[in-house]
């Protein structure tokens, strides 16, 4: 299953991943984890993506 998810990145470099539309957080993730969520490293402070299997 698709979803879609936006994501922060906070003050000391983790990120918050939400669900799309929903400013409730589902996880928050280390950049090594959020690399190997998305399969590219994020660069901005904050984004969109769509996951396989959440």
């Amino acid at each position: 299953m698709t979803k879609q998810i936006t994501y922060t990145r906070t003050v000391i470099g983790f990120y918050n991943v939400c669900t799309a539309g929903s400013e409730t957080i589902i996880a928050t993730l280390s950049p090594q984890q959020m690399t190997a969520l998305l399969g590219y490293t994020p660069t901005g402070s904050l984004g969109c993506a769509e996951v396989n299997g959440l």
